[in-house]
């Protein structure tokens, strides 16, 4: 902790660069009209499902590619997990990679010299596709079979406070002889 106290007491940030990449890249062969879904830290899980839904239903869209970065990789894939689900089989290759973030540090003292710190960070893209895919890719996962697919749940609903009270009396007498009194006068 005391080496990055002495960071920010002598050095200011300057400049960073962000090699960033299309996660088309990761995959040959996509055809120009694979959709890509970038799914960030604040991406509402909802919002993507609707869009990718309604895309995928679509015929000529037969590609879908979801990346994610840093905080961002279980929510991508959670979404593909969702997707999986709804719609049956889907062919799946996942790639891992790096996104290199190139940050300089200026010398707030004359006497020091500049700093270059690059951090990695990890990314990943996700390929879904409706038709086969070379199953001898690095990453390749063969549609579900539909016995070992987990149905989505959907939440439970919360009981209503009137159904909550009549519970209650079961446990707790002085309540119930209260309740039984109110309804009586």
């Amino acid at each position: 902790m005391a080496a990055k106290s002495a960071l920010f007491e002598n050095y200011e940030k300057g400049e960073s660069t962000v090699k960033e990449k299309d996660p088309k890249e990761d995959f040959s062969q996509l055809p120009e009209k694979t959709i890509v879904v970038k799914v960030k830290r604040g991406t509402k899980v909802k919002n993507i499902m609707g869009f990718v839904e309604k895309s995928l239903k679509e015929e000529e869209n037969r590609h879908i590619i979801f990346s994610g970065c840093g905080d961002a990789i279980e929510k991508a894939i959670s979404c593909v997990e969702f997707t999986k689900a709804t719609i049956k089989d889907l062919h799946q290759i996942t790639k891992l990679s790096v996104l290199r973030v190139v940050e300089f540090w200026d010398p707030i003292k004359p006497d020091l010299d500049r700093l270059q710190v690059t951090r990695e960070i990890p990314t990943i893209s996700i390929l879904l596709c409706k038709d086969p895919l070379d199953t001898n890719e690095l990453g390749y996962q063969a549609p579900s079979q539909p016995e070992k697919t987990p149905k989505v749940q959907k939440p439970h609903k919360r009981k209503k406070p009137d159904q909550n009270r009549k519970n209650n009396t079961d446990r707790n007498p002085a309540l119930a002889d209260k309740i039984v009194k109110q309804e009586t006068d």
